[in-house]
């Protein structure tokens, strides 16, 4: 078996629809798993399925999160030496490699993947 072969699998990426989740769906589907998009949009789930051959369901997992504060754009982009946002494409390797058996060995590990923003105090 091929270290990111992940032919037989299924993937559930919630918020697959938007901002960085459709770049793990992406990845994730490219690898060869069965890829479940799930949003509160229906719609754009659907779309976002579509694109890579996956299933997509209508879940809403908001319930108990936080607002964003005032401001919080100009925070964490004077704090992230990438000096931007991510985008959908930065998280794929991330969530392929995690998926996949070349992870099988890391334990106990934070994988920051956030422009630098963990190492700016």
């Amino acid at each position: 078996m091929k270290a990111f072969d992940l032919c037989g699998r299924v993937a559930i990426v919630t918020g697959g629809n938007g901002g960085i989740g459709p770049g793990m769906a992406r990845g994730l589907a490219s690898a060869g798993a069965r890829v479940v998009v799930a949003g509160r949009n229906a719609q754009k789930s659907a779309a976002a399925a579509k694109e890579i051959g996956g299933i997509a369901i209508e879940a809403d997992l908001t319930r108990g999160a936080r607002q964003q504060v005032e401001g919080l754009d100009e925070r964490v982009l004077a704090r992230t030496s990438a000096g931007r946002w991510g985008t959908p494409a930065d998280l794929t390797g991330i969530a392929l490699f995690l998926a996949s058996i070349a992870s099988d060995f890391l334990t106990g590990t934070a994988i920051p993947v956030d422009g630098g923003y963990s190492v700016q105090g």
